[in-house]
């Protein structure tokens, strides 16, 4: 059996190759005679759509080629237009016609459902992607160097930071500083490099924070602040924090990745725009993640880090709500379900 992936995202053309894929590639453009062409010549058994990327040429083709569309890591914001008239008369038909909807949550499930999907094919499996998370080994060899510095005193692990991310960040630590002397803070840029590692040390050391860059090796005892210029390292890291931080959240774009820090049961804060993100949602409502105020989000973030740091068992709760928020065997069930598919198909 073959596998061929395909997308729609310039940025997914530089993700490595799943060992499974055949070949990957762009979707044809949204037009008949090229969706046609595509059905006519990889003729698949079955179609995997992940999280509810249904381009409607494509769909249609499927329909037509009688080829199954089965959803994996189903979602659908609350504040979607699907959920309204009339685009959701419009997409009622394709919907109707799924075979199999894998949807991330209960909530989820029901919109499928509100939007013309069979109840019969729609089921609650988790998010597979959280099996990747939670199945990954650590790679701790390389932290080893850390261990003692973030041990001399609680640290906070912000991950796929931007700029206004650092800023708060710093000015919250700025503003600890005083009552916690031990706090440490590793910063994870999102654009990991020896140019944002400077900038994030210049911010530190404009409000009086001693800071360094750090790609291997063991970090001066004074340092409170470090500025990680490398990449690749950051889930790593989160093993080696009591909370986390993680960045995007002041932007329209979305914030990163919780699950990864809530992982390591980790507590995590993040921006003020986490809470319209519905991959967010899950861990803001658990209370295993917290988004700081638009209103002086320094402040905040400074208030919330100053609880975590006083009150351990209310830090550990936050991070074991954080942990529990994540579908361990979500991927399993998702495969079997799109295994039983492939089988009837096969079986025609």
């Amino acid at each position: 059996m073959q596998f061929i992936q395909t997308y729609s995202s310039p940025s997914a053309a530089n993700w490595p190759l799943p060992t499974h894929v055949e070949h990957a590639d762009y979707l044809p453009p949204e037009r008949p005679r090229e969706v046609d062409r595509l059905f006519e010549t990889l003729r698949p058994a079955a179609m995997m759509v992940s999280r509810g990327d249904l381009w409607p040429e494509v769909m249609r083709g499927a329909f037509e080629s009688q080829v199954p569309v089965a959803v994996v890591g189903a979602t659908v914001r609350p504040t979607s237009r699907r959920l309204r008239w009339p685009v959701r008369g419009a997409l009622e038909p394709m919907h109707r016609r799924l075979a199999f909807v894998g949807a991330v949550s209960s909530e989820d499930a029901a919109r499928w459902v509100r939007m013309g999907a069979s109840p019969d094919v729609v089921c609650t499996t988790g998010d597979p992607r959280d099996d990747h998370i939670l199945e990954r080994t650590p790679r701790y060899a390389k932290l080893l160097p850390l261990i003692p510095w973030t041990q001399a005193g609680q640290t906070l692990v912000a991950g796929s930071t931007h700029l206004p991310d650092e800023l708060a960040l710093m000015e919250a630590l700025r503003q600890l500083r005083d009552m916690h002397p031990n706090a440490r803070l590793i910063v994870v840029p999102h654009d990991a490099g020896a140019e944002s590692a400077t900038r994030i040390i210049s911010s530190a050391q404009s409000r009086g924070l001693a800071a360094a860059a750090w790609t291997t090796g063991a970090p001066s005892p004074e340092v409170r602040v470090l500025a990680v210029d490398r990449p690749g390292v950051l889930s790593d890291l989160y093993a080696l924090g009591s909370a986390a931080y993680v960045g995007g959240g002041f932007g329209k774009s979305g914030v990163h990745s919780l699950a990864e820090p809530a992982a390591y049961a980790l507590p995590t804060l993040t921006g003020p725009c986490a809470r319209a993100d519905h991959f967010a949602e899950r861990f803001l409502r658990s209370g295993g993640a917290v988004a700081v105020a638009r209103e002086d989000p320094a402040r905040s973030l400074a208030e919330q880090w100053d609880a975590w740091l006083r009150d351990s068992a209310g830090r550990t709760a936050a991070g074991i709500a954080a942990r529990r928020q994540l579908h361990e065997g979500s991927a399993a069930r998702t495969a079997e379900a799109v295994a039983a598919i492939l089988e009837q198909t096969v079986g025609r």
